[in-house]
């Protein structure tokens, strides 16, 4: 079984008006071709490009664009809330949009410490 390489593209990820951000290029790709998860505390992106508008397979000379799946799975780097998780797809740009948690526990909790 030949396994198909997965890419994985560049994000940027900042903070920005309360919300982490998350933006990925993905140019020439469908929006029906992108799915976003939320599992355990990472987002994951994945999907395909294809090869459209071809009927038969051409003679290369030069190809240096790739059509292949890609999946990118990233840890959020601060508390969010993860149902609130919103998505935008212009211009081959995706932004994925995520409301910072506001009420962090500041409380102090103290462990036990067990003799043996």
């Amino acid at each position: 079984m030949v396994e198909e390489e997965v890419l994985a593209p560049p994000v940027d990820i900042y903070e920005a008006g309360g919300a982490l951000v998350i933006e990925m290029d993905l140019p020439g790709i469908g929006l029906e071709d992108i799915r976003i998860k939320v599992s355990s505390g990472c987002l994951v992106i994945e999907g395909e490009k294809k090869e459209t508008g071809r009927t038969e397979r051409p003679r290369y000379i030069c190809m240096e664009r790739s059509f292949k799946c890609f999946r990118r799975a990233i840890q959020f780097p601060v508390p969010v809330e993860e149902k609130g998780g919103k998505a935008a797809y212009i211009n081959g740009v995706l932004t994925v949009r995520f409301p910072k948690k506001q009420n962090l526990s500041a409380e102090e909790v103290k462990i036990a410490i067990e003799r043996q």
